[in-house]
């Protein structure tokens, strides 16, 4: 009798599961977020404003310069990345430190740019300044982070803090690095109206995904 009710018990919950979708392969996705990137956001700069003039030459001529350039560019797919293997649980361990590499990638980074205040990588010119860059770096950012979070949301993430960090430095760090040839080049500048984009989006990501993970 116990074993009737006890298969009754187990068939009416087996008849109430329901097909678990599969995580899509997320090499195809980190692949399109990387399109989507690398289209929107050199085209959205280029077309607010022209490119700064003699920029070909300072990547060409100025090996610290071209070094600090591309930094800045890696750390974003890197970010993004460590955020899709947090979209499926168990992927990396709660205790894994890999996924604080971006984090400690942009504080070096930020050291980078205090030292390039003494020793700059190039001249610092106010030519090709932009006036209102960090807001472009907001917007322009905006694709970029919303579409990461949509390829998230195909997942499961069971640690949104970190993931909402990462989602952040991977969605501003294309538009902040590429402001380098397309605003002026002071380290001062930079620091103030490019890198505090990056690191304001990567606290507004990790309290946003934070409460999407309460709100459910």
């Amino acid at each position: 009798m116990k074993l009737n009710k006890l298969e009754s018990l187990t068939n009416a919950i087996v008849d109430d599961l329901s097909p678990v979708t599969p995580v899509p392969d997320r090499r195809k996705l980190l692949l399109l977020w990387t399109m989507i990137t690398v289209i929107f956001v050199p085209l959205s700069i280029i077309l607010s404003g022209p490119l700064r003039h003699g920029y070909v030459d300072q990547i060409s001529n100025h090996p610290l310069f071209l070094l600090e350039v591309i930094s800045a560019f890696l750390i974003s797919p890197l970010a993004a990345f460590l955020a899709m293997k947090l979209m499926v649980p168990g992927e990396l361990p709660n205790n894994s430190r890999r996924v604080l590499i971006p984090v400690g990638l942009l504080l070096l980074y930020f050291g980078w740019l205090v030292m390039r205040i003494f020793n700059p990588s190039i001249p610092p010119s106010s030519e090709g300044s932009r006036p209102h860059c960090s807001l472009e770096i907001f917007a322009f950012s905006l694709l970029p982070m919303i579409s990461l979070l949509y390829f998230l949301s195909k997942g499961a993430v069971m640690r949104p803090k970190i993931t909402g960090i990462l989602v952040g430095i991977a969605g501003t760090i294309p538009s902040a690095a590429f402001m380098y040839i397309s605003c002026r080049y002071d380290p001062t500048h930079i620091i103030l109206f490019h890198f505090f984009p990056v690191l304001m989006m990567a606290i507004g990501g990790r309290f946003y995904l934070t409460w999407c993970h309460r709100s459910r």
